[in-house]
């Protein structure tokens, strides 16, 4: 239904991730012609204009790490169990109706 053969949907597939990748990057160049970009941009240059006198703190590397741990812990872990269960998921998935307009080839 959706085309003749395995590869030749996984061709589609990947020309639209493609086009979807090609659309990021177009809004991404296209951004500064935003009116609200533009005008946030004007307003950050108007602040660092202002700024006469800087501070500057020099942390090093540990001290940085030590407040991020954290964060940086809870997203690893969370990457593990996502990473740990989701293909044991996905191997139970079947379908659920017969008629169903992806064939029974393409679920595992």
């Amino acid at each position: 239904w959706i085309s003749p053969s395995a590869r030749t949907a996984a061709i589609y597939y990947f020309i639209s991730g493609l086009f979807l990748l090609l659309a990021c990057f177009d809004t991404y160049f296209a951004l500064p012609l935003n009116r609200f970009y533009r005008y946030n941009e004007f307003l950050a240059e108007k602040c660092k204009q202002q700024e006469e006198e800087k501070t500057v703190f020099y942390l090093s590397h540990w001290v940085v790490f030590k407040k991020c741990l954290p964060q940086l812990a809870n997203i690893f872990i969370t990457f593990c169990i996502t990473a740990s269960i989701f293909p044991a998921l996905l191997a139970d998935v079947d379908r659920v109706y017969t008629s169903f307009f992806v064939a029974k080839d393409y679920f595992i």
